[in-house]
């Protein structure tokens, strides 16, 4: 009977220090699941209520404990605060709950994925609050429009741009920015360039999916150089030209860090390939590379083989589909792959030039995979046993 009471007085008196601990299993048991996280957040650590809370939420499909630091509790503090923001009317919601449970929630924070913001809420005072952000995606989108669409209610405006930067430029914490399909163009990141330009933390940037040109590329390279620290850049899907791909080649040429760069679904044309790849020769970091859909034809062929025959490349994997390659580029790349022991993907698929039966993508193929296998095979040594 006691554990009852203290169950159902426990949004008026959270505290349950004096509950013997034998009982305090039963006592989080017997919560109910509608309870305010500004009351549970700071109170229960039990990770069987939170699994509860989790699982009656029958919206949230296909979580993944692993993805929110493997406890319970902040997978449902993460999801929680995702649908306060998304949903959050101004002209029906309390704003001044919303940063209560933002501040409640703050220290269980570790990743926040946005996939629509109708109200364009300033995110700045909501992650100002997030001491532990290490992860942010946002998408000015709207999900499930159906035949309500409006051109208007996507993507970034001047206003979120400006709040982004001053996130950008005052986070310590945050090392992964995701902004995808956001209808973000050069006026728009150049906006995010004043805090990414001070940003020494963030190593991940997914720019895909918008509307950045040759300019956009340009304002880019300046986070490439030297004093880099940024290991992933995607910019699938932009309006990336030949002259970006010489914008990016200038910072790529004394980078150091980048790990991954993912440029397919652009327009860089041979000529943009060929001088992008210019600023990858010798270049020591970067394991995998995506110019899928770019229009590669000779020029990049050859570039890529330079890179590929020299010892230094730490390339793994390499997508070249969907291009203008031909039979004789896949002879030079072939070519170039002979003294090359680390590639260990390379996709040539829909280089409609290329047939499916000839003879470099056969080879290509096996010495791919002898690369594979030469990789998982531990070195010999030879004396090394010891004999009794």
């Amino acid at each position: 009977m006691c554990l009852k009471i203290i169950s159902d007085r426990f949004r008026l008196q959270p505290k349950a220090q004096n509950v013997p601990r034998q009982f305090l299993p039963e006592v989080m048991a017997r919560l109910p699941l509608d309870l305010d996280v500004c009351v549970t957040a700071p109170n229960v650590t039990d990770e069987n209520y939170w699994k509860r809370c989790c699982l009656s939420k029958t919206q949230w499909k296909n979580i993944q404990i692993a993805d929110h630091g493997l406890t319970w509790k902040q997978l449902f503090l993460e999801k929680h605060l995702q649908d306060l923001l998304e949903d959050f009317d101004p002209s029906l919601d309390d704003h001044d709950h919303l940063m209560a449970v933002v501040k409640a929630s703050s220290e269980y924070i570790f990743t926040l994925e946005i996939d629509q913001l109708l109200s364009h809420l300033d995110l700045n005072e909501i992650c100002a609050q997030l001491r532990n952000l290490t992860r942010l995606r946002v998408t000015y989108g709207v999900k499930q429009i159906g035949m309500k669409y409006e051109r208007m209610l996507f993507g970034m405006k001047i206003s979120d741009a400006t709040n982004l930067s001053h996130i950008i430029k005052s986070s310590n914490s945050l090392t992964t920015l995701w902004l995808p399909s956001n209808l973000l163009d050069d006026d728009l990141l150049r906006m995010l360039m004043t805090g990414l330009v001070k940003n020494t933390s963030i190593t991940s940037l997914d720019l895909s999916h918008n509307k950045l040109t040759n300019h956009g590329a340009r304002l880019l390279s300046k986070l490439l150089g030297p004093e880099s620290v940024i290991t992933t850049l995607k910019l699938c899907d932009n309006q990336i030209h030949a002259e970006g791909g010489r914008y990016l080649s200038r910072g790529l040429k004394y980078n150091t860090s980048l790990v991954e760069l993912d440029l397919r679904l652009n327009r860089l044309t041979d000529d943009g390939g060929r001088m992008l790849l210019e600023g990858l020769v010798e270049h020591t970091s970067l394991t995998n590379l995506n110019l899928s859909s770019n229009m590669l034809g000779k020029e990049s062929a050859e570039a890529l083989a330079e890179i590929l025959s020299d010892s230094l490349t730490a390339l793994r994997s390499l997508d070249l589909s969907s291009n203008a390659l031909t039979e004789s580029d896949g002879d030079v790349l072939l070519q170039g792959l002979q003294q090359n022991n680390t590639l260990v993907a390379l996709d040539l698929r829909q280089n409609t030039q290329i047939p499916a039966d000839t003879d470099c993508l056969v080879k290509i193929a096996q010495k791919i995979r002898q690369n594979e296998v030469n990789m998982k095979t531990p070195p010999s040594t030879e004396g090394g046993g010891n004999s009794s």
